[in-house]
C-alpha cells in the first residue's frame, strides 16, 4: 500500500508538470502564430476604474469587425489605464484572442509547473538522502 500510495505521489506531480508543459506550449505556438493588433482598453470588468486589473480591451480584427477582449489573469497584479493602448493576440483561424502580457499567456501554466514542483520536492529529497546514505564508499569504514 506504501508503494502504491507512494506512485499516485509521483504520478501527480508529472502529472502537474505534463499539463504545464501542454499549457505552456499551446499558448507559445499561438503567440507565434497569432497577428498583433492593437486595442485600446475601454472599461473593466469589475466596474468603472481609472485603473484596473481586469480590462475589457477594443480592437479591429484584420477583416475589420470590432470586437472586445476581457483580461483572463485578474490575479496577476497587471494594472491597465483606461485609453491605454495594448497589444492584443488574435489568432485568425479559431478568432481566438489574447492580450500580449505574460500573465496571460504563461501565468496557470507557471503555477501549475512550481506546484508539481513542490509536489515532487519531498520524494525527491528523500531519494537523494536515500542514496546519498547508500554510498558504497559511505558505508566502509
Amino acid at each position: 500500500m506504501k508503494n502504491f500510495l507512494f506512485s499516485l505521489w509521483i504520478l501527480a506531480g508529472v502529472s502537474l508538470f505534463a499539463f504545464a508543459m501542454k499549457g505552456f506550449v499551446k499558448n507559445y505556438r499561438f503567440k507565434a502564430h497569432a497577428v498583433v493588433l492593437t486595442g485600446e482598453v475601454i472599461g473593466s470588468k469589475s466596474g468603472h476604474f481609472q485603473r484596473t486589473g481586469v480590462p475589457v480591451v477594443r480592437y479591429v480584427t484584420p477583416a475589420g469587425e470590432q470586437r472586445e477582449h476581457t483580461y483572463d489573469a485578474p490575479l496577476a497584479g497587471s494594472e491597465f489605464q483606461m485609453g491605454e493602448k495594448v497589444k492584443v493576440l488574435y489568432h485568425p483561424g479559431s478568432g481566438t484572442t489574447k492580450l500580449d502580457d505574460w500573465s496571460e499567456l504563461y501565468l496557470i501554466s507557471s503555477l501549475l509547473g512550481f506546484i508539481g514542483f513542490l509536489v515532487l520536492l519531498p520524494p525527491l529529497t528523500a531519494g537523494v538522502i536515500y542514496l546519498y546514505v547508500q554510498r558504497p564508499d559511505r558505508n566502509t569504514g
